[in-house]
């Protein structure tokens, strides 16, 4: 995802995940940990992901994921926290423009 404007990581809770490069570092089922690939759509409570021609479903909540965000030509890993983004994508913008949760970028290149 490329974004202009503000940094993209300190604003990533308020991007659109659909486009984006995903992956799930932790989550309470352990058979989703390591499922990655480009995020087709979005649902209040979960995630859908398209790896390989196949789509696979992932539940936001108790999830803590890595998506790749692109300024110019950096590319940030940046990590979420699944509880944080429990709201559908037109609501998430809204309400997290209020409240800003951290993320923590992991690294860059």
């Amino acid at each position: 995802m490329n974004i202009k404007g503000p940094d993209p990581v300190r604003n990533v809770y308020m991007l659109e995940l659909i486009g984006t490069s995903f992956e799930v570092l932790e989550h309470s089922d352990p058979g989703l940990v390591g499922r990655h690939g480009i995020v087709v759509d979005e649902t209040r409570g979960t995630i859908h992901l398209e790896t390989n021609g196949n789509r696979c479903m992932i539940p936001k909540k108790n999830g803590r994921f890595q998506i790749e965000v692109k300024k110019g030509k950096e590319i940030s890993k940046v990590l979420i926290d699944g509880n944080d983004i429990l709201f559908r994508p037109v609501d998430r913008t809204k309400k997290c423009e209020r409240k800003i949760p951290p993320s923590r970028n992991i690294d860059h290149g």
